[in-house]
């Protein structure tokens, strides 16, 4: 078991940084220190800070921590971490000011805002151009790792992967990070759910506990525990469920008791991890696995019941429980969040039949239009739908039960706005079955229209963003700015023009 003394939690400023230092250290152990490519001097001596954009993927938390791990530790235990918007595509002061003295990882690599970071660890790139590495933690072990040993082979391949190709499991930590991203954490209960004391936790927070967990699944397999094997995580899972049911301050939900039972079902139920394996996206929307030497499909490993077992044997029963809750309460907020939804599209939509201009709900604004172009399904002519809402406030996952909808009720044929008050940005999601080649030319006709976010050269930025895989293939959504990208102009499009341009691209 990881070791955590008094002294140290004291010497490190708390639990939090304790746990981080920790992670780091550890980390560095398993590191032999002659495959460490340090920093020149001269960096070091003026590295201030570490920073990543905001509301960061697991790719960027893995790369922070093996940068931190191959630090000398007098340099460790004085860097600041911080997460990082831009606010101005060629001229933000904040980031003129402090990037000459940090390591950034995740952004700068397509826009700057007109600074320049000490060291810069960002696979993105302008619209066009040849992606340098396919993620952050790739770019970040090639700089300072010369060798790895299979533990973080394992692990820096998963994370890069997924990065890469997307398909996490539902239950895959990188997937939990998202939710805890948007997660309102309750402090204080209030007599009414009003008066209830609520807050995002801070980045130091948040990357206490993923480093917590990044570090308990490489002593994992660097020690040889069966983690997969139902026998090792069951019963640790369900404690950990069990103790977090017990404590939380969200038991008292209408809801909770539905979506903690949903959550422990799925988590304890082992047919559920038996073959989840790394996969690649086609054009056709069809999923390929990848296989390792001997021809074999690759499991994906950093599952949450896995890591609830290995979080209790490496950092104790106590921060072990502690450090899940995190997980289980975003996961839980997001299953709330996703009933909510899923009964205001069912009451207020019902079988698709009558289209509603906009109508307010106790979720947010929402309007239900008819694509007026038929598209053959299976043989049946079926009316695409376009299901746009304006949230109201923070509410985790919320794409889910709309595309879940969309998907059950009119065979994905359709489109899904979602406007993210909290994050001010829009997302623009394709049902799962519209044609990609339909897709493609939307995104054509987008980019004409508002212009592309990522082409460089130009004095204003475009709205649109695409995420592309590494073998080209756009993902089933469009953003229009992002937490980390606040200088991205809002786009005009709504329910209405929606229906018209994808009405141009059928006619």
């Amino acid at each position: 078991m990881i070791n955590i003394t008094p002294q140290y939690i004291k010497n490190a400023g708390g639990v939090l940084q304790a746990i981080s230092l920790k992670s780091a250290e550890v980390i560095r152990e398993l590191l032999d220190v002659k495959n460490i490519k340090q920093l020149n001097k001269s960096k070091l001596d003026i590295l201030e800070r570490i920073l990543v954009h905001s509301s960061p993927h697991l790719d960027e938390y893995l790369a922070v921590l093996l940068f931190r791990a191959c630090l000398p530790l007098e340099k460790l235990h004085k860097l600041q971490f911080e997460e990082f918007s831009l606010h101005s595509m060629n001229n933000d002061q904040l980031a003129k000011a402090i990037w000459p003295t940090s390591a950034v990882f995740g952004i700068g690599g397509t826009h700057d805002g007109g600074a320049k970071p000490l060291i810069m660890y960002d696979e993105h790139v302008p619209e066009g151009m040849k992606r340098p590495e396919s993620s952050c933690s790739i770019m970040t072990k090639k700089r300072h790792l010369s060798n790895i040993d299979i533990p973080l082979y394992k692990v820096i391949s998963e994370v890069d992967h997924i990065d890469a190709y997307a398909n996490a499991h539902n239950k895959h930590l990188g997937n939990y990070i998202k939710l805890m991203h948007d997660t309102e954490y309750i402090f204080s209960k209030g007599s009414t759910v009003r008066e209830d004391i609520k807050d995002p936790i801070s980045p130091i927070w948040k990357q206490s506990l993923v480093e917590a967990c990044i570090t308990a699944f490489i002593l994992g397999i660097h020690d040889k525990k069966p983690f997969s094997n139902p026998d090792y995580w069951r019963k640790p899972a369900q404690d950990s469920l069990d103790h977090y049911a017990k404590h939380s301050l969200l038991k008292d939900d209408p809801k909770f008791s539905i979506a903690f039972g949903t959550l422990k079902t799925n988590i304890s139920n082992v047919y559920n991890f038996n073959r989840i394996y790394l996969t690649i996206t086609e054009s056709d929307n069809t999923k390929r696995q990848i296989v390792n030497k001997q021809g074999l499909p690759i499991k994906q490993l950093m599952l949450m019941p896995y890591l609830a077992a290995l979080c209790q044997d490496y950092w104790g029963p106590y921060l072990g429980h502690i450090i899940m809750a995190h997980f289980w309460e975003a996961r839980i907020q997001a299953q709330i969040s996703y009933e909510n939804i899923k009964d205001i599209l069912k009451t207020t939509i019902g079988n698709g039949i009558h289209e509603i201009p906009y109508v307010r709900t106790p979720v947010g604004q929402l309007s239900f239009r008819h694509i007026p172009v038929m598209q053959n399904y299976n043989g049946k002519m079926r009316t695409p739908w376009v299901i746009e809402i304006i949230l109201n406030g923070v509410m985790p996952n919320a794409k889910a039960p709309m595309l879940s909808f969309l998907n059950s009720n009119n065979n994905g044929i359709g489109y899904i706005i979602l406007h993210n008050t909290g994050a001010n940005n829009l997302v623009l999601n394709k049902g799962s079955n519209i044609d990609y080649t339909e897709w493609q030319l939307l995104w054509d006709k987008l980019i004409l229209l508002e212009g592309n976010s990522d082409v460089v050269g130009n004095d204003v930025a475009g709205c649109w963003h695409r995420t592309l895989s590494n073998n080209k293939i756009m993902a089933g959504f469009f953003l229009n700015g992002n937490k980390a990208h606040q200088y991205v102009p809002h786009t005009s499009l709504d329910a209405e023009s929606l229906l018209e341009l994808v009405s141009q691209l059928k006619s």
